[in-house]
């Protein structure tokens, strides 16, 4: 006596009607971006496209609407991250130029730019030479600017004494 019925058959293909709607161009890149989903890497146009190909045939109300919505926001964000890479990029520049010591940083105004243009400096800023007699010159300075700082703070703490004195 045998157990069990019919031999087993082949698992039926799954997702056949799909692929006959999507065409077979469009189905294998679906199945391209599912694969590389696991990547991170999805390709959102041919996803609403397979989305809209399906909706001509199998229509549910409201679905134009969001796919339409869906393609907006995808355009935006796409966009906004243009935007962001390319403030990195200049960021990043700025903040090279910083560490190597040479150069301005923070945002370039289109104002500052249009000046560069006048002055034919095409953005590039000219070399300095610095002296050794230009750096004891900052040095010097800089002790005295330090020492006025001290003679002023003696003077605020004087101040904030006597003025202790006065509120008691």
């Amino acid at each position: 006596m045998t157990v069990g019925g019919a031999p087993r058959a082949r698992a039926p293909r799954r997702n056949t009607a799909v692929a006959a709607v999507l065409g077979p161009e469009l189905h294998s890149e679906v199945k391209r971006t599912e694969r590389d989903a696991a990547k991170g890497e999805i390709d959102i146009e041919v996803l609403l496209r397979g989305a809209e190909k399906l909706n001509a045939v199998y229509e549910v109300r409201g679905t134009v609407e969001r796919i339409q919505g869906l393609r907006r926001r995808y355009a935006q964000v796409r966009d906004s991250v243009a935007f962001y890479e390319s403030k990195v990029e200049r960021q990043t520049r700025d903040l090279e130029r910083m560490n190597r010591g040479g150069g301005r940083y923070g945002d370039e105004d289109e104002e500052e730019e249009d000046y560069e243009d006048e002055l034919g400096l095409g953005g590039e800023e000219p070399e300095l030479e610095v002296t050794d007699d230009d750096l004891r010159r900052e040095e010097e300075e800089i002790r005295d600017l330090e020492r006025k700082k001290r003679e002023l703070e003696e003077r605020v703490s004087g101040m904030e004494r006597d003025l202790g004195g006065l509120l008691r």
